[in-house]
């Protein structure tokens, strides 16, 4: 165990990674794992001497995401933005189709009416608030 944490590139296996601080080997040390131990991934990172960009899993699980990833096409749904692939999203300004169960929603929360505070003659808020129709 000493002789991992004196170099802690060893402790990521082919099929698990070894946990420095109990000894147990896990496909990835995630931060339900680490927070038994108090810690973050960032902070376990920091502690080992590993890079930030590191990633906690074993290399057969990095190279089995990278592999979903490419067949996915992941990386182009990320480089493509969609506001500027379609001219017409520009011109709506980002709006969005809204259900009819939103329109009414919204519509019914707006007749609603609202406790605003109210100042007093010296600026400060008072205890009692005035209705205000039509805000929520």
């Amino acid at each position: 165990m000493e002789a991992l944490r004196q170099d802690p590139r060893r402790a990521i296996l082919e099929d698990g990674i070894v946990c420095l601080v109990c000894g147990r080997i896990l496909r990835h040390l995630t931060n339900t794992h680490l927070a038994n131990h108090g810690m973050t991934s960032e902070m376990y990172k920091h502690a080992f001497g590993y890079n930030g960009r590191r990633s906690l899993m074993a290399h057969a699980v990095r190279r089995m995401h990278a592999a979903n990833a490419i067949r996915q096409g992941l990386a182009q749904m990320i480089r493509q933005r969609p506001i500027v692939v379609d001219p017409a999203l520009r011109a709506r300004g980002g709006a969005r189709r809204r259900a009819r169960e939103e329109w009414l929603n919204r519509s019914e929360s707006s007749r609603q009416y609202a406790v605003l505070p109210s100042r007093g003659t010296d600026g400060r808020f008072m205890a009692a608030g005035v209705l205000v129709p039509g805000l929520s």
